[in-house]
């Protein structure tokens, strides 16, 4: 029943599907060959929806950090025909709560003591930048922070 489809680069491929993980949710996506209800049940929470398309994306949020889930998804097609694929996805340990706010890159003056990235700290504890890195170009793995770089809650 299930058709291969391309998974995007932050997407786990598993058996034809596509798993989106994070540290409070995950989303399965995927794409049936016909119209399917498709229904995923994990740790006795259930989630459906009809896909007229075959095409599906079904998610769960609310979930604790670091957990492993196991279920299963079943396609069930207009004949009554399933099938069940098995899952076992683990969410991610709690994410630093973390973000982007300014950017200034290339401007007039010497390189690179012109150029700076300002984050943001969200959440209510401090963040431990020490193992991030920060690269201008996609190829490259980037430059660690400094040892001892910290973000206090709420801070910049």
């Amino acid at each position: 029943m299930l058709v291969p489809i391309a998974c995007a680069t932050d997407e786990e491929s598993v058996d034809s599907l596509c798993f989106l993980r994070g540290d409070t949710g995950l989303r399965v996506r995927g794409r049936a060959a016909e119209p399917v209800r498709s229904t995923w049940r994990i740790e006795g929470k259930s989630q459906g929806r009809l896909s007229p398309r075959g095409e599906f994306e079904l998610l769960f949020t609310g979930l604790g950090p670091d957990t492993m889930y196991t279920g299963a998804l079943v396609l069930t097609d207009l004949g009554e025909n399933t099938q069940t694929i098995a899952t076992a996805t683990k969410t991610y340990a709690d994410l630093p709560t973390v973000t982007i706010t300014e950017v200034l890159v290339d401007p007039v003056g010497p390189e690179p003591t012109q150029e700076y990235v300002e984050v943001l700290n969200f959440g209510a504890h401090a963040v431990d930048m020490e193992d991030f890195r920060i690269s201008d170009d996609a190829m490259r793995d980037g430059d660690h922070l400094p040892p001892g770089a910290t973000v206090p809650a709420g801070g910049r």
